[in-house]
C-alpha cells in the first residue's frame, strides 16, 4: 500500500522535483499528483477509481450489501465450471505471442491496483458438492474502499486505486516516495536502480510491502516498483528488463550529459523509460489486440478538463481479458530454438527460479516470443481455473470465479447497462455505426452477444436474462470485431480508458511540458536531438529494448506476433533482424 506523506513533505517533494528538472522540462511526481494543475490529485495514487457514465448497480447503505443484491445470478464457481472450463488449446486467431499477455499484465500493474481489506468484509464463494475444489469455499476478501455520499441519499463504496493511474513507469519506480527511494542506489540518492546477483531485480532486504501468496521469507522476494512483481516469472523477467533499461540509459546519459547531477540523471532516465512504455503500449500492444480500433499516440492533444483516472469497469471487467490468453505452460528457448518448458503453476510466485539461474530470464523471454497465446474467449486453462497459487483442494483457487465475484464486490453494472453507458464512445479509426462511434445500446437476445449458438444457450441457462449478465463474462463472450481480439464492449471500455490516459496526461511523452518532443506546427512532433542521441524514441520498439537488455539477438521486428515459419527458421539460423522484418507475420 502506498505510504502517503503529509502536506508539508508533499510540497517539499514537489519543489525537489522542480529543482531536479533538467533542460528537458518537467519531471513527474512519483505519486502522480500535480499532473493536472486544475485537479492536483486527479490520477494520483490512493484515489478512488471512477465510474464512467454509470453508477454502481446498487447504491447500498455503506454496509457493502450491494454484493448480495444479485439474487438471480448463479454462483461464480458454477458459472466458471459451465462456461470457462478449457479442455484443449484454442490459439490466438491473430497469432499473438505470449508477450502480449505479459505486457498487458506489466502495463496493468503500472496503472491500477486494488487491495483487499479484511475490514471491508468477506464474500467467500461456495463450492458445489463433488467439485475438484471441494469442500471449499473459495476464500474471497472484499476490496478496500472509501464511502461517497450520493445526491439521492445514502452512500456507495468506491474502490481505491493504490498506484498512479498514469502510464508513468510506476511499475518500475513505485507510486510512493519511500518505495522509490528504497529502490535506488546510494541510499536513495543515486541515479541507478539497485540490482542483485545476475543483474536481476534487487531482493527485498529493505522490507518493502510485497504480494506474497506463498508466504516466502520477504528477503527471498524481488522488489520492484509494484508489489506484484513476483506474481509469475514471465512478469518478473519483463520487470527485470526495464530495471536494466533504466540503468542502461543512466550509463548513456552520464556519457552524453556529464554535467547532470545524479538526481537529474535518475529523473531523465525515469522519464525516458516512461516514454518507452507509452510508445510500446500505443504503437505495438494496443494495435496488436485492438487492430484499427486502437487509440493512436500521435492523436495526442492535452485536455485538462477530464480525468485520466482508471475506471472500475476497465480494471475489474474489460482489462481482465488477458486471463483467457494464458497457456498451461511457458516455452523456454534460446538462439537455437525451444529448449524446454515450465508449467504455468511452476511459474507462479517462484522468484527462486531466477535467483538460482539468472539465465532463465533470457530463456523465458525468448519463449514468450515464440509461443502463440490462447484466444481471447470464455475459456481459462485449469492452471488458473482450478490451481491458482495451489493444488486443487489444497489452496488452489479459481481466477474466473474470483473475477466474477470481484465485479459484484465492486458493484459493477450488468453487461447490458455497460453497453448503454458506452453507447457513444469513439474508439480508434474504424466505424461502427454512424460517425465513427460504437453504437452499442441495449440488446434483447443472447444471440446478439455471440453467434456461437452453444455459448448463447449456456449464457441463457446461467443468467436467464440479457439484463443480468456479469460484465466480464458478457465481454469475453462477444464476437470479435474485425481485425481485433475482442468484441465491441471490451473495445469501447479499453479504448476509452487509453484515450483518456493519453489526452488527460499533461506529461504524455509527446507533450511540450515533458520536453522530449516539440510541435512542428503542423500537427506533428519533433524529437529533441539530445534525447535522440540517448535513445531514438521515434524508432524504439520492444524488440530493441529486449535486445539491449538481454543476450537475445536477431529478434523479429514485432514481438507481439509469433514469427511465421519462414521467419522462425531464419531466426534459428541466426540470419538476423533485417531479413525477418520482411517475413514477419502479416495480419
Amino acid at each position: 500500500m502506498p505510504r502517503h506523506i503529509g502536506m508539508l513533505e508533499h510540497m517539499l517533494a514537489f519543489f525537489v522535483v522542480l529543482a531536479s528538472a533538467t533542460a528537458w522540462a518537467e519531471d513527474r511526481m512519483i505519486d502522480g499528483s500535480f499532473n493536472n494543475k486544475l485537479f492536483p490529485d486527479a490520477g494520483a495514487a490512493g484515489r478512488p477509481m471512477i465510474r464512467f457514465g454509470y453508477g454502481a448497480r446498487f447504491a447500498g447503505d455503506g454496509s457493502g450489501s450491494e454484493i448480495f443484491q444479485y439474487p438471480t445470478r448463479e454462483n461464480p464457481r458454477v458459472i466458471s465450471n459451465t462456461i470457462f472450463a478449457q479442455t484443449t488449446n484454442v490459439y490466438s486467431a491473430a497469432n499473438l505471442s505470449d508477450i502480449a499477455w505479459v505486457w498487458g499484465q506489466f502495463l496493468d500493474h503500472d496503472i491500477d491496483l486494488s487491495l483487499t481489506d479484511p475490514a471491508a468484509g468477506r464474500a467467500d464463494i461456495p463450492v458445489p458438492p463433488g467439485d475438484i475444489l471441494s469442500p471449499g469455499p473459495i476464500p474471497f476478501t472484499r476490496s478496500k474502499y472509501v464511502l461517497t455520499s450520493l445526491a439521492s441519499g445514502g452512500t456507495r463504496r468506491e474502490q481505491v486505486n493504490e498506484v498512479t493511474s498514469y502510464i508513468d513507469a510506476s511499475v518500475v519506480y513505485g507510486s510512493d516516495y519511500a518505495r522509490a527511494a528504497a529502490l535506488r542506489t546510494d541510499s536513495g540518492a543515486g541515479a541507478r536502480l539497485l540490482t542483485s546477483a545476475g543483474n536481476l531485480l534487487p531482493l527485498n532486504t529493505m522490507g518493502l510491502e510485497n504480494e506474497n501468496v506463498r508466504h516466502l521469507p520477504e528477503d527471498q522476494l524481488f522488489a520492484a516498483g509494484d508489489i506484484r512483481s513476483n506474481e509469475n516469472v514471465a512478469l518478473t523477467s519483463l520487470q527485470t528488463v526495464f530495471l536494466r533499461e533504466h540503468n542502461r540509459l543512466v550509463d548513456r546519459i552520464e556519457v552524453l550529459q556529464p554535467t547532470l547531477s545524479p538526481e537529474q540523471t535518475y529523473q531523465l532516465a525515469r522519464k525516458l523509460v516512461g516514454a518507452e512504455i507509452q510508445i510500446v503500449t500505443y504503437k505495438e500492444f494496443l494495435p496488436a489486440i485492438m487492430g484499427d480500433y486502437a487509440p493512436k499516440a500521435e492523436d495526442y492533444v492535452y485536455d485538462s478538463t477530464g480525468p485520466a483516472t482508471i475506471t472500475n469497469a476497465f480494471a475489474h471487467a474489460a482489462y481482465r481479458f488477458g486471463h483467457s490468453m494464458l497457456s498451461s505452460s511457458l516455452l523456454l528457448a534460446d538462439s537455437s530454438g525451444p529448449v524446454g518448458q515450465l508449467t504455468l503453476t511452476e511459474s507462479f510466485a517462484n522468484p527462486n527460479l531466477l535467483v538460482s539461474d539468472p539465465n532463465k530470464v533470457d530463456e523465458i523471454l525468448a519463449g514468450l516470443l515464440l509461443q502463440r497465446a490462447q484466444e481471447v474467449d470464455t475459456l481459462l486453462v485449469d492452471d488458473v481455473r482450478n490451481a491458482l497459487f495451489g493444488t486443487p483442494g489444497q489452496g488452489g483457487s479459481d481466477l474466473a470465479a474470483l473475477n466474477i465475484q470481484r465485479g459484484r464486490d465492486h458493484g459493477l453494472p450488468d453487461y447490458n447497462t455497460l453497453r448503454r453507458a458506452f453507447e457513444d464512445v469513439k474508439v480508434g479509426t474504424q466505424t461502427v455505426g454512424d460517425d465513427g462511434f460504437f453504437s452499442l445500446g441495449s440488446i434483447t437476445d443472447f444471440s446478439q452477444i455471440t453467434s456461437d449458438e452453444a455459448k448463447a444457450q449456456l449464457l441463457m441457462a446461467l443468467y436467464g436474462s440479457v439484463d443480468n449478465i456479469d460484465a466480464w463474462v458478457g465481454g469475453l463472450a462477444e464476437d470479435r470485431l474485425p481485425g481485433a481480439s475482442m468484441g465491441p464492449l471490451m473495445a469501447a471500455i479499453i479504448g476509452n480508458q487509453f484515450t483518456r490516459l493519453r489526452d488527460h496526461d499533461r506529461l504524455f511523452y509527446l507533450s511540450a511540458a515533458l520536453g522530449l518532443y516539440t510541435s512542428d506546427g503542423l500537427g506533428g512532433f519533433i524529437l529533441d536531438q539530445d534525447i535522440a542521441a540517448i535513445v531514438d524514441l521515434d524508432r524504439i520498439t520492444l524488440s530493441q529494448i529486449l535486445e539491449f537488455n538481454t543476450g537475445l539477438t536477431g529478434l523479429h521486428a514485432d514481438v507481439f506476433y509469433v514469427p511465421e515459419p519462414a521467419c522462425l527458421a531464419i531466426l534459428i539460423m541466426g540470419a538476423g533482424l533485417l531479413v525477418c522484418k520482411k517475413h514477419r507475420l502479416k495480419r
